[in-house]
C-alpha cells in the first residue's frame, strides 16, 4: 500500500511539473516577456558607473536540488566562495529556489536586480532550461539583447545525454560554457569556440589539511543509488576483506553537513572516488579536488579524465577492479611513507596549479578573447 501511494504521488508531482513547464513555456515568451519584461528589461541605462573591477552576477541553488532538508548547495564551495576569494570580480547572487516571485511573474525580482545592479556578466551555475522555477530562456534571451550583458554556463553535469540537449537549447544566449568535469560538450560542438574545460575550483574556507592524526583509514563519501549502484560491490569488497571503510554521504541521503564531510577527509588516511557516471562516461568529480585539498591520499576507478590534471600513482592511486582495490588499500595502510608523499603531491599540485586564482584567471583570459569584458 505505501509502494502505491508513493507511485501515485510521484506520478501526480511529475504530471504537475510538466502542466506547470507547458504553462511557463506558453505564457513567458508570448505574453510576459513582450508586455511585462522587455520594457523594464530596455530602459536598463547602459552606464556601469566607476567601477574598479566588473560585477558578476551568480544564478544558482541556494540549497542542494532547492530542499532546504539537503543543507546548503556545493555551489557556494565550488563556484561563490572560490569566486569572492579570487576577487577578480565583486559578485551579487540570484537563487533559483529562494528568489523566484511568485506564480506567473517569477522573474520580478531577477529583472529588478539587473536594473538596480547592471551587472557585467551573468553566470548561470546548475541551469536548466527546461525547469519551470528557473528564468525561462526567453528572459535570457532579453536581458542578453536588451542588456548587453553576456551570459556564461557552468557545467557540474556534462557527460549525459540531457546535458547535450539543454547545451543545444541554450547555444543561442550563452556566450561561454565552462566545463568541470568533462570536455564531452566540447568535442560535441567542436564548430564552437566558446568551451573551455577546467576543473572545479577550491578555495580553503571548507577544504584544506590538518595537522591532527588521522585517525580513519579509509573514507567513501556519496552516494550509492541509481547509476551508483555499481559502487556498492566495490565498497563490500573491502569490508569484506576486513579493511575498515567509514561511509557517509551523500548529501541528499544522508543530509551530512558540509562541515562534517569535510572534517571526515581531513581525518582520512584514504580517500575513495569512484569516476563512472551516466552510460559509460567519466568525469573529473568535484570529491577528487576536495581530498587532495583535504590532504588525503586520493584513490579512485581508473579512468581517461582525472588523469589529464593528475599523474597516476605520484599525486593519486587509480584501481581497476576489486582485487586491485583491496592489494593497494592494504599496500598503502601499510606505507605511510609512501602514502603520504602521494597525497602531498596531489595537495601540492591542486592547491597551486589547480586552485581558484588560476581557475577564474583563465576564466577571465577567454572572457576577455571573446571581448565579453
Amino acid at each position: 500500500m505505501i509502494n502505491l501511494t508513493r507511485r501515485a504521488s510521484l506520478y501526480f508531482n511529475k504530471t504537475n511539473t510538466r502542466i506547470k513547464t507547458l504553462v511557463n513555456d506558453m505564457m513567458v515568451p508570448a505574453i510576459l516577456m513582450p508586455t511585462v519584461y522587455a520594457p523594464r528589461l530596455k530602459s536598463v541605462t547602459k552606464s556601469r558607473g566607476n567601477r574598479t573591477k566588473p560585477l558578476f552576477l551568480v544564478l544558482r541553488y541556494k540549497y542542494c536540488d532547492g530542499n532546504p532538508d539537503y543543507g546548503i548547495s556545493n555551489e557556494e564551495h565550488a563556484v561563490s566562495s572560490p569566486l569572492r576569494s579570487s576577487q577578480v570580480a565583486d559578485i551579487i547572487e540570484y537563487y533559483f529556489d529562494t528568489d523566484i516571485t511568485g506564480v506567473i511573474l517569477k522573474s520580478n525580482y531577477l529583472i529588478d536586480l539587473i536594473a538596480k545592479s547592471k551587472p557585467d556578466l551573468l553566470i548561470l551555475s546548475s541551469y536548466n532550461p527546461n525547469n519551470y522555477v528557473m528564468p525561462h530562456p526567453s528572459v535570457l534571451r532579453g536581458i542578453k539583447k536588451f542588456c548587453n550583458i553576456p551570459i556564461a554556463t557552468i557545467w557540474h553535469d556534462s557527460t549525459s545525454p540531457n546535458a547535450r540537449t539543454q547545451c543545444q537549447l541554450m547555444m543561442d544566449y550563452t556566450d561561454l560554457h565552462i566545463l568541470l568535469d568533462s570536455g564531452h560538450l566540447q568535442n560535441t560542438f567542436k564548430e564552437h569556440n566558446n568551451f573551455i574545460r577546467l576543473w572545479a575550483p577550491l578555495d580553503f574556507e571548507t577544504f584544506y589539511p590538518s595537522k591532527e592524526y588521522k585517525d580513519i583509514d579509509i573514507s567513501f563519501l556519496g552516494s550509492v543509488e541509481s547509476y551508483r549502484s555499481y559502487r556498492e560491490p566495490l565498497l563490500e569488497s573491502l569490508s569484506k576483506a576486513n579493511l575498515s571503510v567509514h561511509r557517509g554521504g551523500g548529501q541528499r541521503e544522508s543530509l551530512m553537513p558540509i562541515e562534517d564531510y569535510a572534517e571526515t577527509m581531513r581525518r582520512s588516511k584514504i580517500s575513495l572516488n569512484f569516476s563512472s557516471s551516466v552510460g559509460e562516461s567519466n568525469q573529473l568529480k568535484v570529491r577528487v579536488l576536495e581530498t587532495m585539498f583535504s590532504g588525503s591520499m586520493l584513490m579512485e576507478t581508473n579512468n581517461p579524465e582525472t588523469c589529464q590534471y593528475f599523474t597516476p600513482m605520484v599525486d593519486y592511486v587509480p584501481f581497476n577492479d576489486a582485487e586491485d582495490l583491496i592489494e593497494k588499500s592494504r599496500y598503502y595502510l601499510s606505507n605511510e611513507k609512501e602514502r603520504v608523499s602521494i597525497a602531498m603531491n596531489g595537495y601540492k599540485k591542486a592547491t597551486e596549479t589547480y586552485s581558484h586564482i588560476q581557475f577564474w584567471d583563465i576564466v577571465m583570459s577567454k572572457l576577455s578573447d571573446l571581448s565579453l569584458i
